[in-house]
């Protein structure tokens, strides 16, 4: 079978609808009988291909000459600790002791889903466990918006966009971070595009005051998308702002319940951590890191602009103003450190929104297999940009920060309260009371501003996390990068890992070869390491 001249997706499409039963090329239908088959598992599995190989082979985190973020993100690592903790020591805290208890996470939901994994018992099967889980999720979401656009539209190229969000790197990598990040972006782009639907197809209130819900309730600034959301619908008149927002109001208020009762407040203590920078020292971060995510956000943006383009004036707005919203909430925070987090779903919302663009360009362009080339490989760009985050050449080697918290496990009782700067992945392994130097976990430290502002880490002190530690134990620790060695502390260096080749292992007490190579070393974040409290 030939698919010269056709739309990629368009071929595929048709290769599988046509071995069941003729397909109308005029109309570009699909028989409903076969709506829910082939063509939604080809867009699953080109998802969890995606998903799989970032899994194996793809990065999470880099500075220009450096990555050390092998297993998922640090951050993750903090959600399965409180879950960990919860199920293993009955006590919803980052310290199973309890010990400086405060709301250091910012995804409820996702800490129940760790909960669920911890049971099994075993550390190493929480990051795959909830990975798998949120791949499935997400390409679960991917599907369920597939189905309601297709649908509506009845026709194949209409789904083109999703094919290509499955197909972006970005999605694969987040999904696959061991956050919420891939589940809250599909499932944000699917409440809005459902929200913007024609009245007389509407969902039910359940399924948009469901959804609205599970949005709160997966990050504790979910509310904000909703309201975004709420606004838009207001603004155009359309009767769902009622539906999303008394979802938003019952979850939002069970949240503040749930809080106060766990934690005796009404805010995380995430929030005093991140924002204590006033707006002004936001923005310019805020734009900046904007600007670093357009690689990924840029095509869907622009396939989006054209669908709303043939859209109704109305629904033109409405969207519009969302797709401000998200982008305008992104810099207020200042950014992310982990680029694109946030505006997953902006990318999965404009895909949707691009059915229209699709469908024109399919019955009309005589150039459409040119042009879906081009936006494949505009959608697959930071795979071909200098990004070390998605170096799928080369096997990942082993986590460092992983590697120290199991050596740290091993006699805990050794090190006694460790301050740390990373606050995930090794406390997660190590076990005992640590105080995050950086104050999320910290309800004190939260409250004390930085010499500047950095997206996700405003808050800290490390001479103070270091009097907390002095105040709470005989024994203390410091988590150190190499650049805080000096000839005066070099030797309190009880262990070390060297974060460029953690293949190395993890050493114990420096010899004198190993403190000069400590010392003399160029890059400040080659090595990680534990200084004995003294």
């Amino acid at each position: 079978m030939r698919f010269s001249g056709k739309l990629p997706l368009e071929a595929i499409f048709t290769y599988f609808c046509t071995r069941c039963q003729p397909f109308d090329r005029s109309t570009m239908r699909i028989p409903s009988s076969h709506r829910s088959s082939a063509w939604f598992f080809a867009l699953l599995v080109l998802f969890l291909t995606g998903c799989a190989l970032h899994y194996a082979r793809g990065l999470y985190f880099f500075t220009p000459d450096r990555n050390f973020q092998y297993q998922g993100v640090d951050d993750a690592y903090i959600t399965y600790r409180y879950g960990w903790n919860w199920v293993h020591f009955g006590t919803l805290s980052w310290n199973e002791s309890g010990f400086r208890r405060t709301e250091g996470f910012t995804n409820p939901l996702w800490v129940f889903l760790s909960a669920l994994w911890a049971f099994s018992g075993e550390k190493d099967w929480l990051y795959p466990g909830v990975t798998l889980t949120s791949s499935l999720l997400t390409g679960g979401l991917l599907i369920l918006l597939a189905q309601k656009i297709s649908s509506e539209r009845g026709n194949l190229p209409a789904i083109s966009g999703l094919f290509l969000s499955a197909a972006s790197p970005a999605l694969w990598l987040h999904s696959t971070s061991g956050l919420e990040s891939g589940v809250f972006g599909a499932l944000l782009g699917t409440l809005a595009y459902s929200s913007l639907s024609e009245e007389a197809r509407q969902p039910p209130a359940w399924q948009l005051g469901g959804f609205a819900g599970l949005v709160v309730w997966l990050r504790s600034d979910g509310f904000v998308y909703l309201l975004v959301i709420v606004g838009a619908l207001l603004l155009t008149r359309n009767p769902a702002w009622k539906k999303v927002l008394s979802g938003l109001l019952l979850s939002l208020t069970l949240l503040y319940i749930w809080r106060l009762w766990n934690f005796g407040s009404l805010l995380p203590n995430t929030a005093v951590a991140k924002l204590n920078f006033g707006l002004a020292e936001r923005l310019l971060p805020g734009l900046l890191a904007f600007l670093q995510t357009l690689p990924a956000t840029f095509p869907f943006l622009l396939i989006g602009l054209f669908g709303l383009h043939e859209q109704p004036g109305s629904q033109r707005l409405a969207a519009l103003f969302i797709l401000g919203g998200w982008l305008a909430y992104y810099i207020y925070i200042g950014g992310d450190f982990f680029v694109e987090r946030h505006l997953l779903g902006v990318i999965i919302l404009s895909a949707a929104l691009a059915a229209p663009f699709f469908e024109k360009i399919a019955l009309q362009s005589a150039w459409k297999f040119a042009l879906m080339l081009c936006l494949l490989v505009a959608t697959i760009w930071l795979a071909l940009w200098p990004d070390a985050r998605f170096s799928y050449t080369h096997p990942k080697p082993q986590d460092p920060w992983i590697l120290l918290g199991k050596e740290m496990a091993r006699q805990r009782e050794q090190y006694g309260t460790v301050v740390t700067f990373p606050a995930g992945k090794i406390p997660f392994f190590a076990g005992g009371n640590f105080i995050d130097e950086l104050g999320l976990n910290d309800p004190y430290l939260a409250t004390l501003r930085r010499e500047r502002f950095i997206p996700g880490h405003a808050a800290g002190s490390h001479a103070e996390a270091i009097r907390l530690a002095k105040e709470s134990a005989t024994t203390y620790s410091i988590f150190a990068f190499s650049f805080e060695i000096t000839t005066e502390n070099i030797n309190d260096v009880v262990l070390w890992v060297e974060n460029t080749n953690p293949q190395s292992g993890v050493f114990h007490q420096p010899n004198e070869q190993q403190r000069r190579l400590l010392l003399a070393n160029t890059d400040p974040f080659a090595h990680t390491l534990i200084l004995q409290g003294r």
